[in-house]
């Protein structure tokens, strides 16, 4: 993304998006953006090559947990 971060993509967050969960995908991983990511708010933090039935298990990770919150 010229000129952006993908932690740009995370805060600040619309209110509009708040019950959105967020998997970040990057090429560039480091801890420290990492940490940052999951203190933003981010559901999950996955590097580059990543496996297409892992982001899939997490999707439905997500989704359930955004149903949950959803009914509470």
């Amino acid at each position: 993304m010229p000129g952006r971060t993908g932690l740009s993509v995370l805060a600040p967050r619309p209110e509009s998006a708040s019950g959105a969960e967020v998997i970040l995908m990057t090429g560039h991983a480091s801890v420290r953006n990492r940490r940052s990511a999951m203190k933003l708010g981010a559901f999950h933090y996955i590097t580059k090559p990543f496996d297409i039935d892992e982001v899939a298990q997490l999707v439905d990770r997500a989704l359930e947990l955004t149903s949950v919150r959803r009914k509470t």
